[in-house]
């Protein structure tokens, strides 16, 4: 079983980790995260299994949960830990209305966009065929969003909705955020 304990004072070592396994444009600066973790909704967690760290995962958590990052330490990868991450975060916060994740668009010269769209699905997870947009610094990063159901089914407006509420509050570091909240339906 994984545990997941919060904790934003490994955020240096787990940075490290994500300047590896994330692209440039989807990762935010450090200082973010460290003004970020003042906020009670914002959740950094690492994963352990058998008191190993395995991964870790950073979440804001209102009326849904969005999943910012999620990422399994590359020597544990293909061993069903991420699966068992967010499972663990659906039994704890199954109160909730549901989970959203923001996903690269499939490209098929990148075997690593394929993977993760099968993953999620695999999971149980629907594409919501929203036309979303990442915001990063200047630019609008077109991505799929996916949805898990935990107390409620998928209701597009409420999840476009919760969407305009956390990028006011995630994003509130990028330039030209109305123009890319405009561009979501």
């Amino acid at each position: 079983m994984i545990n997941l304990i919060e904790n934003s004072e490994n955020l240096t070592e787990i940075y490290s980790d994500m300047k590896i396994q994330f692209p440039v444009e989807e990762l935010k600066p450090v200082n973010y995260f460290k003004e970020m973790s003042a906020n009670p909704n914002y959740k950094i967690f690492s994963a352990y299994k058998d008191n190993k760290k395995v991964g870790y995962l950073f979440c804001y958590i209102e009326k849904y949960i969005l999943i910012d990052y999620i990422a399994v330490y590359k020597e544990f990868q293909s061993c069903g830990y991420g699966s068992e991450i967010l499972k663990t975060l659906f039994k704890q916060y199954y109160y909730l209305k549901g989970c959203i994740f923001e996903v690269e668009k499939i490209n098929y010269q990148e075997l690593n966009t394929q993977k993760r769209q099968k993953f999620y699905k695999k999971l149980g997870c629907e594409n919501t065929n929203i036309e979303y947009y990442y915001p990063s610094f200047n630019i609008a990063l077109p991505m799929d969003l996916f949805y898990y159901p935990l107390s409620c089914s998928f209701d597009k407006s409420a999840v476009i909705n919760f969407i305009k509420h956390y990028f006011k509050v995630l994003h509130f570091n990028v330039n030209n955020l109305d123009k890319i909240v405009e561009k979501i339906h």
